[in-house]
């Protein structure tokens, strides 16, 4: 059994060894702060722009599906910086000292990519959603209300 663990154990740690360089993680976290904040401004730009109109919106639907994906952008982000983050720590624990929540965290990691890929395109989607929305509202030809 311990064999099995430190080989993928070893395994992992050389598919995630770009990510154990003090560089690479810390451009990868300075991307995501990035993609979070403009996540949280489109977010509170959108329902203070509508709260300032006083007026149904002729779009809900539209922002209602915007908003929901930035929250999960929000939500991934959060994931992808905390595993990020703890990458290091976890690896420099002893085998002897690592708890059941090491093993949760490391067999989370193969999960990574899909964090990223899910918060990328939710950010797309929940931008372009809201943008068309208030564009629509705004400048366009009726709508729903």
């Amino acid at each position: 059994m311990e064999s099995t663990l430190k080989y993928s154990d070893e395994k992992l740690l050389e598919a995630l060894r770009p990510l154990l360089e003090p560089s690479m993680r810390k451009e990868l976290i300075d991307y995501y702060k990035w993609q979070v904040n403009l996540s949280v401004f489109v977010l509170t730009f959108s329902v203070t722009l509508l709260s300032l109109l006083k007026s149904a919106p002729k779009h809900p639907y539209m922002l209602v599906v915007g908003w929901v994906a930035l929250a999960i952008c929000i939500f991934f982000n959060w994931l992808l910086v905390k595993r990020i983050v703890s990458i290091p720590l976890a690896f420099s624990t002893p085998a002897e000292f690592r708890t059941i929540l090491h093993t949760i965290f490391f067999n989370s990691l193969s999960l990574i990519k899909l964090y990223g890929n899910v918060q990328n395109w939710a950010f797309l989607l929940g931008t372009a959603m809201v943008t068309l929305a208030l564009v629509l509202g705004l400048f366009g030809r009726g709508g729903g209300g």
